[in-house]
């Protein structure tokens, strides 16, 4: 599997699908495994926890996750225009986003997917 870094630098189908749908999970890097519900939940809250808290340097950017998934999350962004979905600004934005994403997920063991990996 990639790594997270990777995927964010240098695979832009990935960075547009997440662009396009502003939707991308995570998964364990080790698999999924039974009886951990909790400790995913846990470690889903600090995830979420980090990346916003780091976020806050980009005005208007927040990951919000799913309520029907685990390791499901959204991007949304109050700055960025949705018209303009292929726009510099917005392409910089959620590339850093990822980027910081991408970072903090893989140091909590975590790999990154777009559904279309998934299916």
């Amino acid at each position: 599997m990639t790594s997270l870094s990777e995927i964010a630098e240098y695979n832009p189908l990935t960075i547009s699908t997440i662009q396009r749908t502003k939707t991308f999970y995570f998964r364990p890097a080790d698999g999924w495994k039974r009886g951990m519900n909790g400790d995913y939940r846990a470690l889903e809250d600090l995830l979420i926890e980090r990346v916003n808290s780091e976020l806050q340097k980009y005005e208007g950017v927040k990951v919000v996750r799913s309520t029907s998934r685990y390791f499901e999350y959204y991007i949304e962004s109050s700055t960025v225009n949705e018209n303009s979905s292929f726009s510099v600004d917005n392409t910089d934005i959620l590339r850093n986003a990822v980027g910081l994403l991408c970072n903090i997920a893989e140091e909590m063991g975590l790999t990154i997917s777009t559904m279309s990996d998934l299916e």
